[in-house]
């Protein structure tokens, strides 16, 4: 006996969102309070971690969290004109923890000022990380921040 089928299968999804708007309504809150809330345990570890002398550096550090266009966006800022520095170091002791590569010869331009790498007679600081530890050290904390509000990260 022969048998011959012939099959056809089809497959069909659709996704009707109805109303972008109440997506949007519903999500961006949650999406909001991951952030702050991840952001706030970065800021708290990096204050822990800050070193202090004046006190100066550690008082300028914050949350900033915002939501631009279709993204929010969280960060943590120490605006102190000294914080760059204490995180990547400066001068002939800071070279290895500089996060960019310096120049052979010359004298570059950084920003507004003008930094001889090679002339200079001080051997500088070494750094002295405070905020990407703090974001290595929470990360799993920032995680737990998007699990709490439901989404899978």
């Amino acid at each position: 006996m022969a048998y011959n089928a012939r099959m056809n299968f089809r497959a069909r999804s659709t996704f009707r969102a109805g109303s972008f708007a109440r997506l949007e309504a519903a999500l961006v809150p949650k999406i909001q309070a991951a952030v702050d809330q991840g952001a706030a345990a970065v800021l708290a570890e990096s204050q822990a971690l800050c070193p202090v002398a004046s006190g100066e550096l550690k008082a300028s550090g914050k949350k900033i969290v915002a939501w631009e266009g279709r993204r929010v966006t969280g960060y943590v800022e120490y605006d102190a004109g000294h914080a760059a520095f204490v995180e990547f170091g400066t001068g002939l002791a800071g070279r290895g923890t500089y996060p960019f590569s310096l120049p052979e010869s010359g004298t570059p331009i950084t920003g507004s000022w003008v930094y001889d790498y090679k002339g200079q007679n001080w051997p500088g600081m070494v750094a002295q990380p405070y905020i990407r530890p703090a974001l290595d050290n929470r990360r799993e904390d920032v995680r737990a921040a998007f699990a709490a509000q439901g989404f899978n990260v």
